[in-house]
């Protein structure tokens, strides 16, 4: 055998595995420096490392940085401290100074199926951190083993085997066919640096383990003609694994792991799967479905959304707008009392940079029309930012781009520009609502004209670009207070734009939900200053994003973002949150039990939304299409009818605001399509104040908190369908109309001044 063979062969670590079995999810043990054991005790299997800690390459790191905490992580190899090869890795927690932790990540696509156990070889000098933890991820979810108590010897070297199949924390029947992430992570404040190496890391076949099964969902709630599809998530026992389904009782033809249920009568409906290993062990998982069929809401009365009793929205999600049936959509959304549609467009499909010119997009034009013709609203959610069109990306610190549209750009606003006239000129949309409007980060953008524009807007002639704006220079938290001035001057003219050829055009947006003394975080963090948008008139109404499985905590995030974005419940606009049916805690795909969804609606309506919007649906039928297969909406929306969330929509229509100036009164009168109670509220100043305020956790930046102020109020409290009152104005009189329902649901116009009456 040559030399160079014996060394390839080296390479393959010969382990023995015989009769072992683990009780605990890792192992930790001490072994000689300088050493990999080898130990043969019966069955011989072969293996590869996984990582050999020679490089960096394919590992990054990530500082939690939270002001006055500014230190940076950092990860280098050690070519004297190691145990195997060239070098080790060796990963410090705030090298650089003290900082909020962070993580020290491998991206990839593993599939550890067949290898469970991860070794690896780590040192600490000294006493880790509380918090210390190895992880791993599968797409929706994490799991995590506490590192801290185990490592009870320093300065020398450990071996610490982590079983995957059994984590301490998150996914207990994790999908090891894809891990998508490793990491050694630690959330805490670490004032001193933290150091600790890797080497040698492995990935071996596992002991066996009982066999372990669960079946999602284990209830499901859906109208009959609706699927339901289970699952069952095995670990332990011996492959391959076997299914037999049945259904009340009858065999099914199903054998894979993933049985698709569709009712064809209402009641209760029993799923069993036994799941067998080859040894002949089994399981007996049972499931239950509720079929019901509802009656469909009335539909929506003609209105604009801004003054219908309740928005009810769907997110059409569809690549490309790829092959949709939009006539099995509309009478889906329709028979399921939705009466708004938003559906997303990116630049790449109205765009063509080859020509830097807009294109027609025939799709869309087809989906507009088709929803029209079933009465319904629809808006077009504009992608703005998140993008990577030549010319227009962001410049970073050191030179290079990232996938991010600069919005100081004249040539992306002139892009931009053309692109949301030619949507509301040539597409008959009834709204636009924007999403990505904001920076990704606080290190961007560079480029010569933000350059340009930060000293001509501040007059800080002497800054050393880009240094003196990169955290910790002089001038960065001018910069960071500066990045607000593209991002809000864009969406200003952006409106501008809009309303030109469009004047009742609805404009929305698709925003961060504030939290509890939120304050400047997220003007700070990325650039978005909703209230400022709010505050200066450029939104009918704002749909903050509450992704949520729990309904305390979206309704939580509903009132802080009241709070901060529109003064509070029948604010200066309305709040529309985009909610979901999916549980996000586990992917994108997985359907959110019904009662979840309900209560979350419930909560929200009862706290003062003024509608929803479920992100996203690709139609009926298409939930196992690799491009539209997001859960099916119609056992949530039946949910909500069988309720009683689905109440008749009504609307105000025909406002009218006639001026005498030589009585210095206006008389204001309007209808609405069921008898409702009537109000005007007004003021010769101003009903809601954008109040300024600075300095929140140590960052030194100004912005805006929407205040109520309230102005006099003149009401009719009997029950009618025409609502007319006359009061008293100037030149400076702000008001807001407001109708009733006998249940107390109720319609608030937007502030409107009486200036442009005159």
């Amino acid at each position: 055998m040559q030399k160079s063979e014996l060394n390839g062969i080296l390479l393959i670590l010969i382990v023995a595995f015989g009769s072992i079995s683990l009780s605990l999810a890792f192992v930790v043990s001490k072994i000689p420096v300088g050493k990999v054991p080898v130990r043969n005790i019966g069955k011989i299997v072969i293996h590869k490392i996984w990582d050999d800690c020679n490089r960096v390459n394919g590992w990054r790191v990530h500082s939690s940085q939270s002001p006055p905490y500014t230190g940076e992580n950092i990860i280098e190899t050690d070519t004297t401290d190691k145990i195997e090869g060239n070098a080790s890795l060796k990963m410090t927690f705030a090298a650089t100074g003290a900082n909020w932790g962070g993580y020290f990540v491998k991206e990839g696509h593993w599939n550890f199926s067949e290898t469970p156990i991860l070794r690896m070889r780590l040192k600490c000098n000294s006493p880790p951190p509380d918090k210390f933890t190895f992880a791993y991820r599968v797409p929706g979810t994490w799991s995590a083993y506490n590192l801290t108590e185990k490592i009870t010897s320093f300065g020398e070297w450990l071996t610490i085997d982590f079983d995957l199949r059994l984590p301490e924390k998150g996914e207990q029947f994790p999908d090891l066919t894809n891990v998508v992430w490793v990491e050694f992570s630690c959330w805490q404040l670490i004032q001193e640096p933290f150091s600790f190496n890797i080497d040698y890391i492995e990935a071996l076949p596992g002991p066996k383990i009982p066999l372990d099964a669960r079946i999602r969902p284990e209830s499901a709630w859906t109208v009959v003609g609706a699927p339901v599809t289970f699952n069952v998530d095995v670990k332990g026992g011996i492959k391959p694994y076997s299914y037999q389904w049945s259904v009340n009782g009858t065999i099914q033809l199903e054998t894979s792991s993933t049985f698709t249920f569709t009712p064809t009568a209402e009641g209760e409906h029993t799923v069993t799967c036994v799941v067998k290993d080859a040894e002949g062990s089994n399981l007996t998982l049972t499931a239950s479905v509720t079929a019901v069929v509802v009656t469909p809401p009335p539909p929506s009365p003609p209105s604009v959304d801004v003054f219908k009793s309740e928005i009810r929205g769907v997110y059409i999600s569809n690549w490309m707008l790829r092959n949709p049936i939009w006539d099995e959509i509309a009478e889906t959304c329709l028979n399921y009392g939705i009466n708004t549609i938003v559906i997303q467009i990116t630049p790449t499909e109205i765009w063509d940079s080859s020509t830097e010119s807009v294109k027609d997009y025939p799709p869309l034009r087809e989906a507009i029309n088709t929803f029209h013709n079933y009465g319904f609203n629809v808006h077009t959610l504009v992608n703005v930012a998140y993008n990577n069109i030549p010319g227009m990306t962001v410049t970073l610190p050191d030179g290079s781009s990232e996938t991010w549209l600069c919005l100081t750009k004249n040539k992306t606003r002139q892009a931009w520009k053309a692109m949301l006239e030619s949507l509301v000129g040539d597409y008959e949309i009834d709204g636009l609502m924007f999403d990505y409007i904001r920076w990704k980060h606080t290190r961007m953008c560079f480029c010569d004209e933000c350059k340009e524009k930060f000293i001509a807007d501040t007059g800080l002639t002497d800054v050393n670009w880009p240094d003196d704006c990169l955290e910790g220079g002089r001038y960065y938290w001018d910069f960071i207070q500066w990045r607000l001035n593209p991002i809000t001057e864009f969406v200003g003219d952006a409106v501008g734009w809009m309303k030109a050829i469009k004047p009742d055009i609805i404009i929305s947006a698709c925003v961060f939900t504030a939290f509890s003394n939120c304050g400047n975080y997220w003007v700070t963090s990325i650039g978005q200053h909703t209230a400022d948008w709010v505050d200066k008139g450029y939104l009918d109404f704002v749909t903050p994003m509450m992704y949520t499985t729990s309904a305390g905590v979206a309704v939580s995030y509903m009132l802080d973002s009241m709070n901060f974005y529109t003064g509070g419940a029948e604010g200066k606009i309305p709040m529309v949150p985009f909610i979901t049916n999916v549980d996000m805690s586990k992917d994108e795909y997985t359907p959110m039990p019904v009662e979840t969804f309900v209560d979350i609606v419930r909560q929200l309506k009862e706290n003062g939304a003024d509608g929803w919007i479920i992100w996203r649906y690709g139609g009926p039928g298409f939930e196992n299409d690799p491009f539209r297969k997001f859960p099916d909406i119609r056992p949530h929306l039946a949910g909500l009818i069988d309720a009683g969330l689905m109440e008749p929509v009504w609307a105000i229509q025909n406002l009218t605001i006639s001026v005498n100036s030589e009585k210095n009164e206006a008389t204001i009168s309007w209808v609405t399509t069921i008898p409702t109670t009537g109000r005007i509220e007004y003021s010769n100043q101003t009903i809601f104040n954008g109040t300024i305020r600075y300095g929140d956790f140590g960052r030194p930046i100004y912005y805006k908190d929407i205040d109520y102020i309230g102005g006099k109020i003149i009401e009719n409290t009997t029950l009618s369908t025409t609502h007319v009152f006359v009061i008293p104005i100037t030149n400076q009189t702000e008001f807001r109309i407001q109708s009733v329902d006998a249940n107390g649901v109720t319609i608030t116009s937007k502030p409107i001044s009486i200036q442009q009456f005159f």
